[in-house]
């Protein structure tokens, strides 16, 4: 896994372009690689680090993984889809809250319900909207589950995108609360949620196929992870009246789409995931 890491690393220092598309999302590109560099092995240094947005907006790099979700979300832009008039968004597995801050950046009177059930990951999700005082995020420590009650959430040792409540990453285990996609909306203004976000380690075959055709309705358009199974979730969403496409390596459902099938497979996201 170390090795993965400084492909990675190395990949991204000696890249041109990639210091082009850091330059237009930080403030100081350096501090990009001086981060890549004290990350790179967890124990050089512990404490976190203060990358800024162009915009005056901040996030906390307390692990080496933070690094590799910033340049998917902002420099490749796997959730930048077209969508417009967006007034509410649901995060499922909102992590440490970089989609919300991207999100903000895009749209930045939507109303956001971000959940995220991993304790320290959630601890930081609070302060990611504390210290850049967010307004009209609401954020909650509870996985998404077709029914209530606790469901045992796995670690993963080294990625903090990897905890997951369907794959055994390791014996480290915390029981955490569910929520379901009926409490969920209740949470939206009117009920309805124009981008359902969902990236949540293998839950998203049992999220997406608990939409009754009444929440679906409720739904406007919905970006996802492939996962298991995901041929029978894109079956199920189509049944419900959404058109499904793929671009960067994520599934994208629309309401109000042309019903034309799923247009492909979604290629793999720019670059490994350096677990």
């Amino acid at each position: 896994m170390a090795t993965l890491r400084a492909r990675w690393a190395l990949a991204r220092i000696f890249s041109p372009r990639f210091f082009r598309s850091l330059r237009s999302q930080l403030k100081n590109p350096a501090s990009f690689y001086s981060s890549v560099l004290l990350k790179l092995v967890p124990s050089l240094h512990r404490s976190p680090l203060t990358l800024e947005l162009k915009d005056g907006k901040v996030f906390l790099v307390r692990s080496f993984m933070t690094l590799y979700i910033f340049e998917e979300i902002f420099l490749s832009g796997v959730y930048d889809i077209d969508v417009r008039g967006v007034e509410s968004i649901i995060d499922i597995g909102a992590n440490t809250g970089l989609f919300v801050l991207r999100a903000k950046q895009r749209w930045p009177n939507v109303r956001i319900v971000a959940f995220e059930p991993e304790p320290a990951n959630y601890s930081a999700l609070s302060e990611t909207i504390k210290i850049n005082r967010l307004q009209g995020v609401t954020s909650i420590q509870a996985a998404v589950n077709p029914e209530h009650g606790f469901v045992t959430l796995y670690r993963h040792p080294r990625n903090i995108g990897g905890h997951s409540t369907i794959y055994r990453h390791s014996n480290d285990s915390v029981q955490v609360a569910c929520q379901t996609m009926l409490d969920a909306l209740s949470l939206c203004p009117g009920g309805r949620c124009d981008l359902l976000k969902v990236d949540c380690e293998g839950a998203e075959r049992a999220i997406l196929s608990s939409l009754t055709p009444e929440l679906a309705s409720r739904v406007r358009t919905i970006v996802y992870e492939p996962t298991e199974g995901y041929s029978e979730v894109n079956r199920r969403l189509e049944v419900l009246g959404f058109a499904i496409s793929a671009d960067k390596g994520t599934f994208i459902a629309r309401r109000e789409a042309i019903r034309c099938g799923v247009t492909g497979s979604p290629g793999a996201i720019q670059g490994s995931s350096p677990h």
